[in-house]
């Protein structure tokens, strides 16, 4: 989806740079016939791709509407939810960021072109992912490229403007910004110093919150790590050999100790204030 609409994206943006060039008299005389020819001839070609390509998102999106409205679990597992939140909040930008008026084109309806649509239906998408835990908001909390709280209020702004979602529905999207902000600042205040190695994700490094055991290495990672590894591999990343979800050993005795470590230097961080 994100590949799609970033191609519509930049397409539409190469169209309204050679619309606003041909529509300018002056400097449309400047140019010598044979580059006008050529630029029409590029405007030609832009304008075939976005049809092409914007058919494709506009269909991808609509499903992933559907789809997130009626299921929501696998979306929100581990290995899913954070690149999810991601491209959404990429994308976010692209129609409500500062550079959103470059998206603006002559007869947009020849492209399959409606912004207004698309808006509603990528955050129908996020508020079909908030079930009411935090999921969904830590993902986007943890989204440090996209995610920021003035994002959300420039969507929750341009939709209210334009009519394009009740005030219910913009209600439960700027909670969840708010939601997500508070996690974010959060997380990025809590520092647990130095992480024990047995606390460490053997692959990656990094602390981990869900431990299991991969039976054939008998390396200990955390779960949203393998998940990923084995969304494009279902092998063992130590030894290559065959690996499955279902393979994955539980390790709950280290992840209640991982638990209590938390607590009890997030206790020291309070005490210390």
């Amino acid at each position: 989806m994100s590949f799609l609409l970033e191609e519509s994206l930049d397409g539409l943006k190469k169209v309204r740079e050679l619309q606003d060039l041909r529509d300018d008299p002056l400097k449309w005389s400047e140019i010598p016939r044979q580059q006008q020819l050529a630029r029409m001839g590029e405007l030609a070609t832009h304008e075939r791709q976005v049809r092409s390509y914007l058919t494709l998102a506009n269909q991808t999106v609509n499903m992933l509407f559907h789809f997130t409205s009626d299921i929501q679990e696998p979306f929100l597992r581990p290995e899913i939810v954070d690149k999810l939140a991601a491209m959404l909040d990429f994308n976010l930008i692209q129609l409500c960021g500062p550079k959103c008026n470059s998206l603006k084109v002559r007869h947009p309806e020849s492209y399959g072109w409606a912004p207004k649509t698309l808006l509603a239906q990528l955050v129908g998408i996020y508020r079909h992912l908030d079930t009411g835990d935090d999921r969904f908001a830590l993902a986007l909390a943890k989204d440090g490229r996209c995610f920021s709280k003035s994002l959300f209020v420039q969507a929750y702004d341009l939709m209210s403007r334009h009519e394009i979602q009740t005030p219910d529905e913009l209600e439960k999207f700027a909670r969840l910004g708010e939601k997500a902000e508070e996690l974010r600042q959060s997380h990025v205040e809590i520092d647990y110093g130095e992480i024990p190695a047995e606390f460490c994700d053997t692959l990656i490094s990094t602390l981990m919150d869900d431990p299991v055991m991969l039976p054939q290495s008998q390396a200990i990672v955390d779960r949203s790590t393998i998940m990923q590894h084995l969304l494009n591999s279902e092998t063992d990343p130590f030894n290559r050999l065959p690996l499955t979800e279902k393979d994955l050993i539980p390790l709950p005795d280290l992840k209640a100790r991982i638990n209590a470590w938390k607590l009890e230097r997030e206790a020291c961080r309070k005490t210390k204030e």
